[in-house]
């Protein structure tokens, strides 16, 4: 048992990959091209989560003005700007930000207190974030339910599972939802139905 689990053991955890406005609003910087269909399914998904008090982790993709990403192109959710801000509704009652500063030190009793904790994402992969991974990698839930919009490789699909990240730090059967959307490099604007499987809700 991991320290900090006295009190509340979730049997399932929901990931909410970058649901922010640069992504899911069609005047953000970023689009997905179905943004409308995807926040009407993530609307149901954050539906489901608040009314079950499912915890959450969030990734908050963040970058710094004037920032170039590695094919040279501007980057999106530019740090204080409004296509940086999660959508309102996917914000939980009871919230908290977790702020890096490159090491693992993060308290592992956070949904004790708090529905939803939010880790920034500066790189393509919230596993990059020392905080996130430690947290997510040691939180013993039994399953995880995972949507939102993943930048490349924040949940790469398209290896299978042996590739998801949280297969590799020993998390079993991570269900990604319908509601997921994806951007690369390669093709910004792409579509956010990947196909992913549907657990029951």
């Amino acid at each position: 048992m991991v320290v900090g689990w006295n009190e509340k053991v979730p049997a399932r955890v929901v990931v909410d990959l970058n649901t922010q406005a640069d992504f899911l609003l069609q005047t953000g910087a970023c689009p997905v091209m179905n943004a409308a269909e995807l926040v009407s399914a993530v609307r149901h998904v954050v539906a489901w989560t608040k009314w079950h008090g499912v915890p959450v982790v969030s990734s908050l993709n963040t970058h710094r003005l004037g920032e170039i990403d590695h094919d040279g192109q501007a980057t999106y959710c530019i740090d204080g700007t409004p296509g940086q801000r999660k959508l309102v509704f996917t914000m939980m009652g009871t919230s908290i930000r977790v702020e890096g500063d490159n090491t693992l030190s993060v308290p592992m009793d956070l949904f004790n207190s708090f529905q939803q904790v939010i880790f920034r994402q500066r790189t393509r992969d919230l596993f990059a974030n020392p905080k996130a991974d430690r947290f997510l990698t040691q939180v013993p839930a039994h399953q995880f339910l995972i949507y939102g919009v993943a930048i490349e490789t924040t949940d790469k699909a398209d290896g299978g599972d042996a590739h998801n990240p949280l297969v590799f730090r020993g998390k079993r059967d991570p269900a990604r939802h319908g509601a997921t959307g994806c951007v690369n490099s390669g093709d910004r604007g792409r579509t956010g139905d990947l196909g992913f499987m549907n657990p029951t809700l």
